[in-house]
């Protein structure tokens, strides 16, 4: 996923639904870039991350990568204040249930529209096909440039290279 945003030496690079940290942590590891912004709702979840993103030989966070919990009013970045994004998005069961699956692809889009810059690249892997096309079709701003279904496992999902237009 994280090769598929096309990473460049000064990408501001956001996962916000970050988890144990994956992504950011791959994003890391492939060289040079601006800062590493993970965003998640889960306490928990942010704790591990930061377990896994913390540098050995300094024992904290390196100034460039900022972790943070996702704020009531959506994520806590500017607007057009980010190149690069990716992220696993979760499906129903995993969230506990529909309704919660449709507010979380809802709230994510939608700062997705508004945190990216225009040319922006975001890059999402999930398994609710008819929720992301209905995500995006409430926000004209952000177009679909092509998609790939994958298997992991047992289940399939598609992986979705999706473009911020211009305003």
């Amino acid at each position: 996923l994280v090769l598929l945003t096309e990473p460049e030496a000064e990408d501001v690079f956001l996962d916000p639904l970050c988890g144990n940290g994956r992504l950011l942590y791959t994003r890391r590891l492939l060289g040079r870039y601006g800062r590493l912004i993970g965003v998640d709702p889960s306490p928990e979840q942010l704790a591990i991350a930061t377990e896994n993103l913390v540098t050995r030989r300094k024992g904290r966070l390196p100034e460039s990568i900022d972790l943070q919990p996702w704020a009531e009013d959506g994520l806590p970045l500017a607007d057009a204040s980010v190149d690069k994004a990716a992220t696993v998005l979760p499906d129903s069961a995993q969230v506990g249930g529909e309704r919660e699956m449709k507010g979380l692809y809802t709230a994510v889009f939608q700062e997705l529209a508004r945190v990216l810059r225009p040319d922006g690249r975001a890059i999402i892997l999930s398994r609710e096909y008819d929720q992301v096309k209905a995500c995006l079709r409430d926000r004209p701003m952000l177009e679909i440039q092509t998609g790939y279904s994958v298997k992991a496992g047992a289940q399939w999902g598609r992986i979705y290279i999706i473009k911020r237009l211009e305003a």
